[in-house]
């Protein structure tokens, strides 16, 4: 092999790697906006979560003031 022809396969070497490296960089780049994506319907799943368990914490509380209340009046006419 000639000085010739090593530059060129050299040259066609580096080429094939930049290629590649583009390739990568794209879909390193395609990836991180679909973990971004992911990240963020995550967190929105999290707060939705969060407000379901709220609300029904105040649901279960009023049924149990409801409940004390109805046992409270039965125990009333019950004992007056």
């Amino acid at each position: 092999m000639n000085q010739k022809e090593f530059q060129t396969h050299v040259l066609q070497t580096l080429t094939s790697i930049e290629t590649r490296l583009i390739l990568i960089k794209r879909k390193a780049d395609a990836l991180e906006e679909k973990i971004i994506t992911l990240g963020q319907a995550n967190s929105r799943g999290y707060s939705m979560c969060k407000d379901v368990i709220q609300q029904l914490a105040q649901h279960q509380e009023s049924i149990n003031d409801d409940i004390s209340d109805a046992m409270g009046t039965v125990r009333e006419i019950s004992w007056g």
